[in-house]
């Protein structure tokens, strides 16, 4: 959709800079989807790509607080989709930000990428205050496989029933400590099956 800020700043394409589309076609074409490792909890874990490239760079700059960039984030994402076929899934889930975090960048970085989900996909219903953090988190960066699994140890709970099966939104899934925790909480709630869609993960190797 033509927007007036396209009148002053003409678009980019982030990953081969040609003028019109923060993202063009070609190159969102490109992009190649896959399954991810098994997660406990979890049917199954879905990610647009590794963490590496323009993709890294693109999910660094919107965790910096740079809001522009969930648009393009959230086309990888319906690209994913569409390669997981999870068409039983209309209720959609972010991982919560932590109050801190939102104060630092002005947003919740995956709520507001599942909104951009929904421009995309008006059929998704987005329940943005579905999971909240039970206690205090820290930056899972620099920590090892034992110290995540013991930071996200119960570290969400459902704020309401859910019913049917639901899709799990992500930015990074690394050891998947947040996603089996997440998981964990929404299938107490009553969630049939848990599908997770990530930005960035690893493929499953077998």
């Amino acid at each position: 959709m033509f927007k007036f800020r396209d009148l002053l700043f003409t678009p980019k394409c982030v990953s081969c800079g040609s003028l019109g589309q923060d993202l063009c076609t070609p190159c969102l074409l490109q992009t190649k989807p896959f399954l991810g490792r098994s997660i406990s909890n979890c049917a199954k874990v879905y990610c647009a790509s590794p963490y590496s490239g323009w993709v890294k760079d693109v999910l660094i700059e919107y965790k910096n607080g740079n809001k522009n960039f969930g648009s393009v984030i959230a086309q990888l994402l319906v690209r994913t989709l569409d390669f997981a076929k999870v068409d039983s899934c209309r209720t959609v889930i972010p991982i919560p930000s932590s109050q801190l975090k939102i104060a630092d960048r002005g947003f919740d970085t995956m709520l507001q990428v599942c909104r951009e989900l929904k421009r995309v996909r008006p059929e998704l219903q987005v329940v943005g205050n579905c999971l909240t953090l039970r206690h205090l988190v820290q930056d899972q960066v620099g920590l090892s496989f034992t110290e995540r699994q013991a930071n996200m140890s119960s570290a969400f709970r459902a704020n309401r029933p859910v019913v049917g099966d639901v899709i799990l939104i992500d930015d990074v899934v690394t050891t998947g400590a947040t996603l089996m925790n997440a998981a964990k909480a929404l299938k107490i709630a009553g969630a049939k099956r848990v599908y997770c869609i990530t930005l960035c993960g690893t493929p499953n190797s077998r």
